[in-house]
């Protein structure tokens, strides 16, 4: 595998204009408070987020991770690095309706884990930014036997961000659980795809957060899994249709559009978008996509955690 190692903090936050192994004399690891004042993603200090001494970077075009932002040249593969911590980061773990997607109304038992490399402006789950309880796998697989239900889903934050989230999701498949992770599409997706429901949030112009890097994870997916555009505006609407229609995302897997609120802790303000205006424009381009609101939002309240 390709890569390198990192063996102290210093090698990441270091102002040196190192070049990329391809030769483009871009800096592959540029500076900490550049890549935090893009993102706004944690704290630049933050130890949990930081390269672990001796922890192997893969690499890939334009990836950025919490507090720093790597090479973007074509000509680079992706740079990863995950938390200095060897467990699990987690902030909540609760049992309920599942609000979204083809399941919805299900029971599902939610594991959400802490922190997240984004920063978009309609995000209902800000406080998981930071914070959580640190819980090993073992832990975290006794706490959630309490319930009789065998749907997990590993959400945040980012979930694919934590180091451990992988064999994470291959214990509770290995334990009869089905599995569904839920994504922003800019960290691979490929090790997951495999034997997990993958619910892909693509983040559209009005996030703030909208990059093509999910664009990547494209040939990974399988009819079972599913995209999802949350429109926060006619501009937002317009971008997703034209992704729908480029890509043939509908002849990959299922679509959600799902209109947009504000949460009074969103870390940024929206125009937000019609529930009636997005169904009735839906089914005057005929999308193949299926609308949906909120329903633990619908049942419990925007502002209700652990629901």
């Amino acid at each position: 595998m390709l890569g390198r190692k990192a063996n102290d903090a210093k090698d990441f936050d270091s102002p040196q204009r190192n070049s990329c192994r391809s030769g483009c004399q871009k800096n592959p690891f540029a500076s900490l408070a550049a890549g935090w004042q893009k993102d706004k993603g944690g704290s630049p200090k933050d130890p949990l987020f930081s390269p672990k001494p001796g922890a192997l970077i893969d690499e890939w075009p334009g990836f950025t991770l919490f507090t720093r932002t790597f090479c973007t040249c074509a000509e680079c593969d992706k740079t990863t690095a995950f938390m200095a911590f060897d467990g699990l980061l987690i902030s909540e773990i609760f049992y309920s309706l599942q609000g979204e997607t083809s399941a919805s109304g299900l029971p599902f038992i939610f594991i959400r884990m802490t922190g997240c490399n984004l920063r978009c402006s309609y995000c209902d789950s800000a406080y998981s930014f930071k914070g959580g309880e640190k819980r090993s796998i073992d832990e975290t697989i006794s706490l959630i036997q309490q319930w009789k239900c065998k749907q997990v889903l590993l959400t945040g934050g980012e979930p694919l961000m934590q180091r451990n989230t992988l064999a994470l999701a291959k214990r509770l498949h290995d334990d009869g659980y089905v599995v569904s992770i839920e994504t922003h599409g800019h960290a691979p997706i490929n090790d997951y795809a495999t034997f997990a429901r993958i619910i892909m949030d693509v983040k559209t112009p009005g996030s703030k957060m909208n990059r093509d890097t999910w664009i990547k994870n494209l040939e990974f997916l399988k009819p079972s899994d599913e995209l999802k555009f949350v429109i926060t505006s006619a501009e937002d609407y317009e971008w997703a249709r034209t992704q729908l229609r480029e890509f043939r995302l509908a002849d990959r897997c299922s679509v959600l559009f799902s209109p947009a609120n504000h949460h009074k802790e969103s870390p940024g303000s929206i125009q937000g978008f019609d529930p009636t205006v997005l169904a009735e424009k839906i089914l005057e381009d005929q999308l193949p996509v299926r609308f949906q609101l909120q329903l633990h939002k619908l049942l419990w309240g925007a502002e209700r955690r652990g629901v």
